[in-house]
């Protein structure tokens, strides 16, 4: 076994600050979204509601991908798609903000971020060196800080 193969064990501050941040985004996309459809767009505030449910729904189904991903496949790639994708349709969200694009980027932005929601729980359920309930104390703790 090479030196290089040796196999890393993520640290629990990184999962902390990895919750944290991705929990707090979460909780400012929610109503400024809404007051930007309402606001800026003139959408109706059911269409505001109804986009974030479906937004809900595919972060529902990324959740479920992102753990296919970290089970069948790289768990280190598969948060980088589910960042990415989250990145990318976000940074397209400054170009293109007039609807109906605007709605399918945040579609894409909850599937995105369901993976990387999942991916960040499954690498909190790898940590060996620290007590199972320690880590989802923290878990928890950043989660509803983030929120």
């Amino acid at each position: 076994m090479s030196l290089f193969a040796k196999k890393k064990q993520i640290s629990l501050a990184a999962v902390f600050w990895a919750t944290l941040l991705l929990n707090t985004g979460a909780a400012f996309m929610w109503p400024l979204t809404t007051i930007y459809m309402n606001k800026m767009l003139h959408k109706s505030l059911t269409t505001a509601g109804t986009t974030l449910l479906v937004m809900s729904l595919m972060m529902m189904v990324g959740n479920y991908v992102g753990g296919i991903l970290f089970d069948r496949w790289s768990p280190y790639k598969a948060g980088l798609v589910g960042a990415g994708m989250s990145l990318i349709a976000m940074v397209l969200l400054i170009f293109f903000h007039s609807w109906p694009v605007f709605g399918i980027l945040l579609v894409i932005v909850g599937f995105g971020d369901g993976i990387s929601l999942t991916i960040d729980n499954s690498f909190a359920a790898t940590i060996t060196h620290h007590k199972t309930r320690q880590v989802f104390n923290v878990l928890y703790i950043a989660l509803n800080v983030g929120w």
